[in-house]
C-alpha cells in the first residue's frame, strides 16, 4: 500500500495528523525543500500545501502533489484524489 505525507504550515499539518496522516511534517518557505528531501523518502506521495509548493523542486520519481492550505489556492483535495485516482473518494461516515 501506498504511504502518504503532507507537508504544510503547522495547522495544516497538525489537521492531516488528527486525520490520521501520521507522516506530516512542518515547514516554512525556507525550510519546505529540505524537509520534502527528508520526507520523500518516508513516503511514496507527498502532499505539499499551496503555499509551499513553489519552494520545492520535485523528486521526478515521486507522486508530489499540491494540496489547499489555510490561505486557500489549488484544487479541493477531494478534485485531485479524484484526479489522482481516478474516481471520486466518498466516506459513509
Amino acid at each position: 500500500m501506498a504511504t502518504i505525507a503532507v507537508i504544510g504550515d503547522e495547522i495544516t499539518v497538525l489537521g492531516m495528523k488528527l486525520a490520521g496522516i501520521e507522516k506530516s511534517a512542518a515547514a516554512t518557505p525556507e525550510t519546505a525543500q529540505s524537509v520534502y528531501d527528508i520526507v520523500k523518502e518516508e513516503a511514496d506521495i507527498l502532499a505539499v500545501t499551496h503555499t509551499l509548493f513553489g519552494s520545492i523542486t520535485q523528486d521526478p520519481e515521486k507522486i508530489t502533489v499540491s494540496i489547499p492550505d489555510m490561505n486557500g489556492g489549488g484544487d479541493t483535495v477531494s478534485e485531485i484524489v479524484k484526479r489522482v485516482v481516478g474516481f471520486e473518494v466518498k466516506s459513509d461516515g
